[in-house]
C-alpha cells in the first residue's frame, strides 16, 4: 500500500512554490513614478509591429480556489494556459482556446487535507476559472466542475463577422488602433468614463492599474503604450517594488496599488444556484505589475492578501491569490492550433 507522499506523486499533484525572490508584500516607500516612466521611454523606443493574419495572445492564467468539504477545507492552485486569436478579416473566426495544466497545492497542510478529503480528482462544487481574477476575486470561467488532471487544447469560444478588438467599451479594428491618441490625459480620461459606465467598484487607481495591462498587449502603437505607462506614473497611489521575480522565476521591476475590499476570493459556487460565494467578508490586496526592463512590456500580474478579517487565513505563499504570465503577442500569418 503507497504511503502518504507515494499516494500525493501518483495522483499527480504537488505543491506549489513560489522563487527565491518572487514578487511580495512589501514595506518599501515610494510611487513607482520612476518605474513607470523608463519603461515609458522603452516602450517608445519600439519599431511599430507587422501585420499578419492574426494577433495571437497567449498567456498563463492561475487561481487558488477553496475546495472540500465546509469542516476542513483546502486551498489549490487551478492552471490554464489561454491564447486569443484576433483576425484581421471579418471572415475569419476569433477563438478563444484554453487548455487546463492541472492543479497544485497551496501548501503541505492543504496537500494533507486533500488526503484526508479522500484524494479527489473532480470537485464538483466548483468551477473551473480560466481568467486573471479582480482584486474581489471575479474571475470568468466555464460552468462545468474543477479537475485535477491537464486536459487539451480546446476551443471554448470563436466569434464571426468582426474582426478587432473592444477597447475602451467599444470595438475598434486593428487599423483604427493605429489611431488611438498618444495622450495620457486622453487616454485616462476614456478609461475612467468605461470605469464609470461598467459600475466598477474600488479605486481608480485600482481599476486602472488592472486595465492598462490589456491595452498594452494589443496592437497599439509604441506611442501610445508609452502613453499608458505614463498614465500610471501619474497616480499617487501606485509605488515601486523594485527587482523581483514573478512566480514563474522571470525577473522584472515591479509597481503595486493596495486597496480595501468588501466582500472577497468570490469562486463560482455550482452547487448554490450557479452563483458566486464570497470566501472573506473583507480584505486588503496588493495588486502588482511586473515590468520586462529590457522591452518594458508586462511579464506577469499578480494579486495577493495583506490583510483578512481577523480568525482567517489563506495558505497560498505570501498572500498570493492570482496571477497572469503573459507570452509574447505578436502578428502571424499561421492559423489556430485548434479549430
Amino acid at each position: 500500500m503507497p504511503g502518504k507522499a507515494a499516494a500525493t506523486a501518483s495522483a499527480g499533484l504537488d505543491v506549489f512554490r513560489l522563487p527565491p525572490g518572487a514578487a511580495r508584500a512589501t514595506t518599501e516607500t515610494g510611487t513607482g513614478r520612476q518605474v513607470l516612466l523608463t519603461a515609458a521611454i522603452t516602450v517608445a523606443r519600439a519599431t511599430q509591429l507587422n501585420s499578419g493574419r492574426y494577433w495571437n495572445q497567449p498567456a498563463v492564467v492561475g487561481n487558488f480556489l477553496r475546495v472540500g468539504p465546509a469542516s476542513r477545507p483546502y486551498v489549490i492552485l487551478e492552471k490554464v494556459a489561454v491564447q486569443q486569436w484576433t483576425p484581421q478579416s471579418a471572415k475569419l473566426p476569433s477563438p478563444s482556446i484554453e487548455q487546463p495544466l492541472g492543479v497544485q497545492f497551496a501548501s503541505a497542510a492543504d496537500a494533507r487535507a486533500w488526503r484526508a478529503d479522500g484524494l479527489p480528482r473532480i470537485w464538483t462544487s466548483v468551477g473551473q476559472d480560466d481568467s486573471l481574477a479582480s482584486p474581489q476575486g471575479y474571475t470568468s470561467g466555464f460552468m462545468q466542475p474543477l479537475k485535477a488532471a491537464p486536459g487539451k487544447p480546446a476551443v471554448m469560444s470563436a466569434g464571426y463577422g468582426f474582426a478587432g478588438f473592444y477597447v475602451f467599451g467599444h470595438p475598434m479594428s486593428a487599423r483604427q488602433l493605429l489611431t488611438l491618441p498618444a495622450n495620457p490625459a486622453t487616454l485616462k480620461n476614456l478609461l475612467i468614463r468605461q470605469y464609470k459606465d461598467t459600475g466598477q467598484v474600488g479605486s481608480v487607481d485600482s481599476y486602472l492599474l488592472s486595465a492598462v495591462p490589456a491595452l498594452l498587449t494589443i496592437p497599439v502603437t509604441p506611442a501610445v503604450r508609452s502613453a499608458l505607462y505614463q498614465l500610471l506614473a501619474g497616480l499617487p497611489g501606485v509605488r515601486s517594488l523594485g527587482h523581483v521575480q514573478d512566480v514563474t522565476g522571470q525577473q522584472g521591476v515591479a509597481v503595486a496599488v493596495d486597496s480595501h475590499w468588501p466582500g472577497c476570493g468570490y469562486q463560482l459556487a455550482l452547487k448554490a444556484g450557479n452563483g458566486l460565494k464570497p470566501t472573506f467578508s473583507s480584505c486588503d490586496v496588493q495588486q502588482i505589475l511586473i515590468i520586462d526592463p529590457a522591452t518594458g512590456l508586462p511579464i506577469a500580474e499578480e494579486l495577493r492578501y495583506t490583510r483578512l478579517p481577523a480568525g482567517q487565513s489563506w495558505s497560498a505563499p505570501d498572500g498570493l491569490f492570482s496571477y497572469e504570465i503573459f507570452g509574447t503577442a505578436g502578428w502571424t500569418d499561421a492559423s489556430p492550433p485548434v479549430k
